[in-house]
């Protein structure tokens, strides 16, 4: 373990085995670091953060800073992240609220690129890639394997699916099924992450069957989506990938405003909360 002298490490918080911390970079109360993370000059780990083994938060990020949410008023609230993440410099990912569960969360093998922002209450999953200046609103929630494109907008309560492929500058303000690939302002869908199905190294058979289902629900036109679902299930009955993509269609459908989570909202949006 080493810790440069003018780093700042409070009392209660814990430093395993191996780690490195850099010049003038902080560790908030009751924040662990698993082992061999590395926090480089002016790295800045909030309280109540967890980084799991081998994190590298670098220059001038902020990992577990407050959430940007005027319902917050100072309550203990947790950023867990798991094993092999990196944060570069100036992003920033904010811990959660009480009323979205005083939780954010992101799993491992992600990268977080310079500038990029994660909100209070997002869950992230695993090996997702998360490019330069990218917003995600709070309570967003980004499946394993999605590739977020540099200074793409994610409005709060979206569900981005496992896979999914935003382009440079989408302003996303619905749900992105699995494997699809969205474009413009606001996004749309249009086409799949064939490339990211190979990297996951889906099989042949599953990719054609994403590409047919796209076909179906978004390039035939007259027809309803959950028509289309049902039609899709009983063709590629077992996929569990199709499976996957019939699942966040209709829970989409079943939502408000295009976002499946926005059930969740469980606040009077016309009252400002700090007249709370």
């Amino acid at each position: 373990m080493t810790i440069h002298p003018t780093a700042e490490i409070d009392a209660t918080a814990h430093i395993a085995d191996g780690c490195e911390i850099g010049p003038f970079a902080v560790v908030g109360p009751r924040s662990h670091l698993g082992s061999d993370c590395v926090l480089r000059a002016h790295a800045v780990v909030g309280p109540d953060t967890t980084l799991g083994h081998r994190c590298t938060v670098h220059p001038f990020a902020v990992v577990g800073g407050d959430p940007q949410d005027l319902k917050w008023k100072g309550e203990q609230v947790s950023l867990e992240c798991g094993d092999d993440n990196s944060f570069r410099e100036h992003s920033s990912v904010h811990r959660g609220t009480v009323q979205g569960g005083g939780l954010t969360t992101l799993g491992n093998r992600n990268l977080i690129m310079a500038g990029s922002h994660v909100g209070h209450d997002c869950h992230i999953g695993s090996l997702c890639i998360i490019a330069n200046n990218v917003m995600l609103g709070g309570h967003v929630v980004v499946g394993d394997r999605a590739n977020l494109g540099g200074g793409a907008g994610v409005h709060h309560f979206t569900t981005i699916g496992s896979g999914a492929f935003l382009a440079g500058l989408a302003r996303v303000i619905k749900d992105v099924p699995p494997w699809m690939m969205v474009d413009g302002a606001p996004a749309e869908v249009r086409g799949c992450n064939r490339v990211g199905m190979q990297r996951a190294q889906m099989s042949e058979e599953d990719i054609q069957a994403v590409l047919e289902s796209y076909r179906m629900l978004y390039r035939e036109p007259g027809g309803d989506q959950e028509s289309t679902c049902a039609v899709l299930l009983e063709r590629f009955s077992g996929s569990e990938t199709i499976q996957s993509i019939v699942d966040s269609i209709r829970a989409t459908l079943c939502g408000k405003n295009g976002r499946a989570l926005e059930n969740q909202r469980t606040h009077d949006k016309t009252v400002d909360p700090r007249d709370r």
